[in-house]
């Protein structure tokens, strides 16, 4: 993965944003963005568990 773009993780995201710089995303290249292609990952893996154990609480 040589890069990934991902909405801005800061919550109170907005025009002086020191993440995206007011752009609403970000955008990770090389090692930051195999870290975060994994990272996304892994998130995946527990949700989809999460889902099959208990389908009730993840609507």
């Amino acid at each position: 993965m040589d890069q990934l773009t991902m909405p801005c993780p800061v919550l109170d995201c907005g025009p002086d944003c020191w993440a995206c710089e007011g752009k609403g995303y970000v955008r990770y290249t090389g090692e930051a963005a195999e870290r975060a292609g994994a990272t996304l990952a892994r998130i995946d893996r527990w949700v989809e568990r999460r889902r099959q154990e208990q389908p009730e609480q993840l609507t």
